[in-house]
């Protein structure tokens, strides 16, 4: 019987810890990665713009988000790093809640006018946006994208990839030349949101 019992015993550990990875989030899946300040105060400011860029198209054309004022990436990106510095105590707080803190606070300097009005659903967040970033502002869209489509409460897709991945995914799928910034020019002016969404997975169900 204590022979019994020990096998026993050892078959629940083994059991438990096959049982341990299954219950924790895939570390391949881009919603695991925490997007809070202890990860935003370690990126270049490249990535930080990216991941603006890519919050803002999500915020506005997934989730119908209308910021009270217009900043530049820029100056978001100045009030998020200055808010993580100045109280560490909420660096776990998510970028996302910060955005959104930093679109109720007034530009500290007035936005110059005469800018293009986009109309249409994504803007200009295209293939030409798409070939003229560095790879780090490619990486941080679609960081800022997904984080955004988390917040979704009728999302019809998962993000369960690194977003590394989906980057160069979105890369192949535009055909391009990183030495030359060339894409398909019958791509151009795709955009890079209907792009992602062509690699992403169904949504496990409703949120």
């Amino acid at each position: 019987m204590p022979a019994k019992q020990g096998s026993l015993t050892v078959l629940v550990a083994l059991a438990a810890l096959l049982a341990g990875p299954l219950a924790s989030a895939d570390p391949r899946s881009a919603s695991a990665t925490p997007y809070d300040g202890h990860w935003w105060l370690l990126l270049t400011m490249e990535e930080k713009s990216g991941y603006l860029n890519g919050d803002a198209d999500c915020n506005r054309y997934e989730l119908a988000g209308k910021p009270r004022y217009s900043k530049s990436a820029a100056e978001q990106a100045e009030y998020i790093t200055n808010f993580y510095r100045n109280t560490p105590g909420k660096r776990s707080v998510a970028v996302f809640d910060i955005v959104r803190m930093a679109d109720e606070q007034p530009p500290l300097s007035k936005e110059p006018g005469g800018g293009d009005t986009w109309t249409e659903r994504h803007g200009y967040w295209d293939g030409q946006w798409w070939r003229e970033g560095s790879p780090a502002d490619r990486l941080g869209f679609v960081e800022g994208y997904v984080a955004c489509y988390a917040r979704a409460k009728n999302a019809t897709a998962d993000f369960r990839r690194q977003p590394g991945d989906y980057a160069k995914l979105i890369s192949q799928w535009y055909r391009l030349n990183e030495e030359t910034a060339d894409i398909d020019p019958a791509r151009e002016t795709d955009k890079i949101a209907d792009v992602l969404f062509r690699f992403a997975d169904r949504a496990s169900g409703p949120r």
